[in-house]
């Protein structure tokens, strides 16, 4: 017996209701594995900024005992400059009451080498000017030494003027110039050197120079200086923007006589104008390019330069890449033969 309409018009409905609250049964449940997720990520987020907070809270820490530490250091930094500027003073015036009393004649208390570098300090400045007091009115003094220290165009003015007319030998070595002052610093004693007309010995060594700009200011003032008869300026060029063989040729060529020319250490390889300079037989004793980086090809310039030149009497060329070709060269030119001796000194002779 077939349903009636309707039994099977309910029957529709019920299903129609069943399947209404299945869904809604579906929606309710999504809708709380949402809410439950939310509060998941919320408690997430929530642990997260407190190891945020801490984290913070310990890098304050850390910094504020950081500050703590660097005042601390800069305190001591300042007390042991004071120290130090203390016992520099105690130096300088020792000297200062040597040169007064007629003493020795050389200037040796800005002469630092074994010690740690002495960096400038203007507590120093008033120093400075009672030993240049000291050396201006001394007849006795003709040579300073400054090594291992950091000068400023302000003690450089103060020291170079009063070196002028009365030291003979000025011999200074790692000198540390400030970078933003480095050209200042160069043509305060390039002027100094250039007005020195008691100046007969300038001793350049290792104190690195920049450009050829500075080098520039230093060799023409030597140049210019006509009592000036050694330059040593060893250790110099090498490891820097300034061309050290254009600087010797630059002296060589000058028309200038001396009786010592060392650029020792130098880096210098490819020779060609210094070689030049050599071949107009410059008024040159002694010439030192040890602990260079010549090589054979050098050593053929020089050779060839040497056939031309009569007045060189020593030459130094030890510690360089040049082979036994290259010292045989040199040893074969000119009228003159050359023995090598030790330390690479080449020493001209006359045959018998």
């Amino acid at each position: 017996m077939e349903p009636s309409r309707c039994s099977r018009a309910d029957e529709g409905r019920k299903r129609k209701l069943d399947a209404s609250n299945n869904e809604g049964s579906l929606v309710a449940s999504d809708a709380m594995d949402f809410k439950a997720l939310l509060d998941q990520h919320s408690e997430q987020m929530r642990r997260m900024q407190s190891q945020i907070d801490g984290l913070v809270a310990i890098n304050s820490a850390l910094q504020a005992r950081l500050d703590g530490q660097a005042g601390s250091q800069a305190q001591e930094v300042f007390k042991l400059k004071q120290k130090c500027g203390v016992l520099e003073s105690r130096r300088i015036k020792d000297d200062v009451e040597t040169i007064r009393n007629g003493g020795e004649g050389y200037c040796n208390c800005l002469d630092y080498y074994g010690h740690s570098i002495i960096l400038h300090n203007d507590a120093l400045l008033s120093h400075f000017k009672e030993l240049a007091g000291a050396i201006q009115l001394s007849n006795k003094i003709q040579r300073i030494d400054i090594d291992n220290i950091e000068l400023h165009p302000s003690a450089l003015e103060i020291l170079y003027p009063a070196m002028e007319g009365r030291m003979t030998k000025i011999d200074m070595r790692r000198i540390i110039f400030p970078g933003p002052n480095v050209v200042k610093c160069y043509k305060i004693i390039a002027s100094s050197i250039r007005r020195n007309h008691a100046l007969e010995t300038l001793k350049w060594y290792s104190n690195r120079i920049p450009s050829d700009e500075h080098a520039d200011l230093l060799i023409k003032s030597i140049i210019d200086n006509w009592s000036i008869e050694n330059v040593l300026l060893a250790n110099c060029f090498n490891q820097s923007g300034a061309n050290g063989c254009r600087a010797l040729a630059a002296l060589m060529a000058s028309g200038r006589s001396f009786q010592e020319l060392d650029f020792s250490e130098n880096s210098l390889w490819g020779v060609d104008d210094v070689a030049t300079a050599l071949a107009t037989n410059p008024q040159l004793d002694r010439l030192w390019i040890c602990g260079n980086e010549l090589n054979d090809r050098d050593a053929e310039l020089i050779a060839q330069a040497l056939k031309q030149n009569t007045n060189l009497q020593e030459l130094n060329l030890g510690d360089s890449n040049m082979t036994r070709t290259g010292f045989e060269k040199i040893g074969a030119s000119n009228l003159r033969s050359f023995k090598p001796e030790c330390n690479g000194i080449l020493q001209p002779y006359l045959l018998g």
